[in-house]
């Protein structure tokens, strides 16, 4: 009898072993592999349609890598000239909008002031966030004659040179205009 339990558990050992031979190549196969899923998980991304633009005309923003069906905060900062402070705008900048369930959004951003415009998504559940910088020109074309640089001869160039100087400008009177403020609130303190 103890014979016959033995032979009885070692056929069924072997059906086991075997079965688990011929069924483990299918289900390894059917499984997603760990290469399919990178860890850790890569950042957002964004793009713009068109990297410069003339002020008040829109750029089509498409970003992926954010949550399903996220809502996410878009947000607009300006800046006069690369290296100087951003500032929001003093009126709109800022929207809500919803990621898709494969986690991309799009969205159509109008850009309203000279210079650097900052656009930047970020994910309200994951904090996941992604920004992409936007030249904001003032116009293209070539200058106004009474307006026409006289070291300028490249019409190409004319537009350029226009959107800067007007950025300059804009950052020079915003500056003036922040001195005086900031002037008039120390003389209220000492008075």
């Amino acid at each position: 009898m103890r014979a016959r339990r033995t032979v009885t558990r070692a056929v069924a050992l072997l059906v086991a072993a075997v079965g688990a031979a011929l069924i483990m190549p299918a289900v390894a196969a059917a499984a997603p592999s760990v290469a399919s899923y990178p860890y850790p998980a890569p950042p957002p991304s964004l793009t713009v349609s068109s990297a410069a633009v003339t002020t008040g005309k829109s750029v089509r923003v498409s970003g992926s890598g954010f949550a399903s069906k996220e809502p996410v905060s878009i947000t607009v900062r300006y800046r006069i000239t690369l290296r100087s402070a951003s500032f929001h705008p003093p009126f709109g900048g800022h929207a809500v909008g919803r990621a898709d369930g494969q986690g991309k959004v799009k969205s159509t951003v109008a850009l309203k002031f000279p210079g650097y415009a900052t656009i930047t998504v970020r994910g309200i559940k994951s904090h996941k966030s992604a920004s992409v910088t936007v030249r904001v020109l003032a116009w293209r074309g070539a200058w106004p004659a009474h307006f026409k640089p006289a070291s300028s001869t490249s019409s190409d160039r004319d537009g350029a040179v226009g959107g800067e100087i007007i950025a300059g400008l804009l950052g020079i009177t915003a500056m003036i205009g922040s001195g005086l403020v900031g002037a008039r609130a120390v003389r209220r303190r000492r008075a």
